[in-house]
């Protein structure tokens, strides 16, 4: 009689069945885990850095698809990173230096000269509203270009900002040309 037909063999083979069941249970729940904290922990670092709430989400999800969160150790670890190519920097850290990259620019409010305010007080009714409002957009669209350009962004990161405004200018009925 060979060992694959014996009770104890038998007995042995389910355990091991089960055990091996139970181990890829336990291991989906631990990665549904992890990622519900890196998600978390990321939302966290973007809004202690300062993107604005209507926007956070966009940036979580461009972020992650650019592969920016990752665990430390190749994925082994515990702590959050920042992956910026090779290199890898606390979250926080990491966070702090992509807010100052031209990519970053549309996530934050748009930086006026001498201290402005970011939106210019809308004064009037009606058309003179929709035409401050008009040329408040304009203004922010400008000088997240500006900035994007000074800070030597690539061409992807300009293009993102002339998406990003076009799709507002949309949504508020502005067609531009």
């Amino acid at each position: 009689m060979s060992i694959e037909n014996s009770p104890e063999w038998r007995a042995m083979r389910a355990q091991v069945t089960a055990l091996e069941t139970k181990l890829a249970k336990a291991e989906e729940v631990t990665a549904a885990a992890r990622a519900t904290r890196l998600k978390t922990d990321a939302l966290d670092a973007l809004r202690k850095v300062g993107v604005l709430p209507d926007r956070i989400d966009h940036a979580l999800a461009w972020l992650q698809d650019k592969g920016r969160f990752a665990f430390s150790d190749e994925g082994g670890g515990d702590a959050i990173v920042f992956k910026q190519g090779e290199n890898e920097e606390p979250l926080e850290k990491g966070l702090e230096t992509w807010a100052r990259s031209a990519d970053a620019s549309l996530y934050f409010p748009a930086i006026q000269p001498n201290n402005a305010p970011a939106t210019p007080a809308m004064r009037g009714t009606g058309a003179a509203k929709a035409q401050s409002a008009i040329e408040a957009m304009g203004m922010e669209m400008e000088e997240q270009l500006r900035g994007a350009v000074r800070y030597g962004a690539p061409d992807d990161s300009v293009e993102n900002v002339k998406h990003a405004y076009a799709t507002l200018f949309a949504e508020h009925g502005v067609v531009v040309r």
